[in-house]
């Protein structure tokens, strides 16, 4: 039986690019205060208010706002959207053309596929 899902490989892309801005999105704030912590104990008579996730989650949120965890997101979005938009796309372009004349997808080349998409984040 034969999917429903498109076969364009924009389509592919555009959901991509989107679950790539909702992945980066939603794991900034843990990266954020992961990095604060990181720095923290490189820093010598420096030290923050917190020393955990939770802890430092909520004080950031406390003192400087909800949207202060997203301090530093742009960039990652600029370098992670296109990113996930390729391999998706590749990913697609790839399993469309080892399709077989019914349309049928081994599992093998579907592994196949996926490492041509996840190789191509170099």
């Amino acid at each position: 039986k034969m999917s429903n899902k498109s076969k364009n490989p924009l389509s592919a892309l555009a959901a991509g690019c989107l679950a790539g801005a909702v992945e980066a999105t939603a794991v900034w704030p843990m990266e954020y205060i992961k990095t604060q912590l990181q720095l923290q104990s490189k820093a010598k008579g420096v030290a923050l208010p917190y020393n955990g996730m939770i802890q430092g989650l909520t004080y950031t949120v406390r003192t400087t706002g909800f949207f202060s965890l997203y301090r530093g997101l742009a960039p990652t979005l600029v370098g992670s959207v296109p990113k996930a938009g390729i391999r998706f796309g590749l990913n697609s372009v790839i399993k469309e053309s080892l399709r077989d004349k019914d349309g049928k997808l081994t599992a093998g080349k579907n592994f196949v596929a996926g490492l041509g998409g996840g190789g191509s984040q170099g």
